[in-house]
């Protein structure tokens, strides 16, 4: 298969598994609520289930989400369709399902209460799509991507009110009955989703676990490069990281980003590279003329040699990432690599004319440090990664540990907001106010996903022209004043109305978000960093049933909206304040 062909493969089959499990999402959005109420749930029973459901969904998409690139992404996402079987037989088959045993099946089964994609599967597979397109085409894609979500959606919902009604009226089914079927499909999505993640190339996994050498074999030799001692260095020929960018003279060749580190002089802080006088030749046996070797940006446990500079200075942001993987790889990384043993000691070289003897100095970091400043200013990088990134325990680093912060608290309160009115308890409002058959439910919400997915193919258009941010806000406001006034429209056609005028603009803002938090963070870091953004917005809807069930409990349903609507409008308003002159970098 060729590396052009894989990619695309892979792309259509991540829009085929997003297909299969938003009809089984768009399903189980029409019933949940009614199911939990045919089963004797109360108002505020139904709320805290759906409450404590996202929360467990956010739990496992944090443990998913955080050891995905480590143990490989298409084993956690197989491990999820797991999950979803599991749901779907609990729900489907159980005669006398308690409390406890619908709220353990719901929170590690990954439903989705409104009808939406939750769980690990959407930070997974917008990080690879991520990948696997340009820059110029993300938003398309994720367009694309978000429009197959709601058509899906709307499909699935469409579906199940149609099955459900045309069952009870031919085959004299109950209500529940019907119900625990539509679950049961729910499990057997479950199995085809693992049978097609299973398909999927390596190309989905990050590019260093793509590279990593099966243990016990050896890389093979680059010809023309030159390690310690005149000897010829084994260098990882497919990563082709280790030969120079542009030739140069033997006098002047400087040292390789790969070659392993070497001792410090007694007594100074850390490795460092050292440097062979011009025309001489070094105690160790190097060649006349060919540097010393050095560890990357000061690479091993001993901090930062003084005067060095990052493997990745200079380089262009693709290379430099390259560069900081192959590093992480050679010599470990914070998270729990290796160091690279010492090799035998030898006399420091003496440092090359014209350069600062004090800036030998070295940090004291632990892992890869960033080497010291220069006229003597050892300064401490702290945890530093090859590339001279400063990286946490989220593997992020600082700049983008900061914007992923704010945005995850300002998607966390739109998510809460949302989570006051999902798919499921729309579908109940309009149910128990207006005593509409299930049939009916399932074109209210196959008509408003529609419509979302035609907006959303649309988004990628309005954001060419208008900008990310702009499209989330101006798209976004309108539609939530809409939100507001639903509850006050005097009948059931009116309400409907609003509805779908709502829908055609309020999910214009899902594919810029995803493109932008793409753009803001470094490639390594996007299965983090869209892991964090969507446990922030399933966390904060989390809470969102909990107030709903409290407030249809007492009769007072409808402050549910006008909280929906007014906390949407603050979220847009402060979005605009704080990432407006924040435009996207990779």
């Amino acid at each position: 298969m060729t590396a052009t062909s894989s990619p695309r493969r892979d792309i259509t089959m991540l829009f085929v598994t997003r297909t299969v499990r938003m009809v089984a999402y768009g399903t189980i959005g029409v019933i949940l609520a009614l199911f939990l109420n045919a089963v004797g749930l109360s108002n505020e029973q139904l709320g805290i289930l759906l409450t404590l459901t996202l929360l467990g969904d956010s739990i496992i998409s944090l443990a998913v989400t955080r050891w995905a690139d480590r143990v490989g992404r298409r084993f956690m996402l197989g491990s999820s369709c797991l999950l979803m079987i599991f749901a779907g037989v609990v729900y489907g088959d159980a005669s006398r399902p308690s409390f406890a045993l619908l709220l353990v099946a719901a929170t590690l089964g990954v439903l989705s209460p409104s009808g939406n994609e939750v769980g690990p599967f959407l930070a997974l597979e917008q990080s690879i799509l991520a990948e696997l397109v340009g820059p110029a085409n993300r938003t398309h894609v994720f367009a694309w991507y978000n429009l197959v979500g709601y058509l899906m959606t709307a499909l699935g919902a469409l579906g199940a009110g149609q099955a459900l009604t045309w069952a009870q009226r031919v085959y004299d089914i109950s209500e529940l009955q019907g119900y625990r079927a539509v679950f049961l499909q729910y499990g057997i999505s479950g199995g085809v989703l693992l049978l097609l993640f299973a398909l999927l190339t390596e190309q989905v996994e990050r590019p260093e676990r793509r590279k990593r050498q099966p243990e016990g074999k050896a890389p093979r030799a680059t010809p023309g490069s030159t390690g310690t001692n005149g000897t010829a260095v084994q260098r990882d020929e497919e990563s082709g990281l280790c030969e120079p960018l542009l030739g140069t003279p033997p006098e002047e060749e400087g040292p390789h980003t790969c070659d392993p580190p070497v001792p410090p002089e007694e007594g100074s802080g850390g490795w460092g590279p050292t440097s062979a006088p011009a025309g001489g030749s070094e105690p160790g046996g190097n060649a006349p003329g060919v540097a010393g070797s050095a560890s990357p940006g000061g690479c091993g446990d001993g901090g930062g040699g003084g005067g060095g500079r990052s493997a990745t200075e200079g380089l262009p942001f693709e290379l430099a990432d390259e560069v900081t993987a192959d590093c992480s790889e050679r010599y470990g990384s914070e998270a729990g690599g290796v160091t690279p043993p010492p090799p035998p000691h030898r006399a420091p070289s003496p440092p090359p004319p014209g350069s600062n003897a004090r800036s030998s100095g070295g940090g004291d970091g632990d892992g890869c440090s960033g080497g010291g400043g220069s006229n003597g200013s050892a300064g401490k990088a702290g945890k530093v990664d090859c590339g001279g990134a400063a990286v946490g325990a989220m593997g992020l680093s600082v700049r983008s540990r900061r914007l992923v912060m704010q945005l995850s608290v300002l998607f966390a309160t739109d998510s809460f907001a949302g989570g006051l009115v999902t798919g499921t308890l729309l579908a109940y409002y309009f149910q128990t106010k207006y005593g509409v058959s299930t049939a009916y439910l399932g074109g209210l919400l196959f008509g408003a996903n529609l419509l979302a997915a035609v907006s959303s193919l649309a988004s990628g258009f309005v954001a060419a022209r208008i900008g990310l941010i702009n499209t989330m806000v101006f798209t976004h406001l309108p539609s939530n004043v809409l939100l507001l006034a639903v509850p006050l429209m005097p009948g059931l056609r009116s309400a409907t109305l609003l509805v779908f005028l709502r829908f055609s603009i309020s999910q214009m803002d899902v594919a810029p978000r995803a493109s932008f938090v793409a753009g803001v963070v470094r490639p390594d870091e996007r299965t983090a960093a869209m892991g964090i953004v969507n446990i922030a917005k399933s966390i904060g809807a989390s809470f969102g049933p909990l107030l709903t069930g409290w407030l249809a409990e007492r009769g007072q349903f409808q402050g549910a909206f006008y909280l929906c609507g007014g906390l949407k409008i603050v979220y847009d308003l402060a979005l605009l304040y704080c990432f407006s002159a924040v435009q996207p970098e990779h």
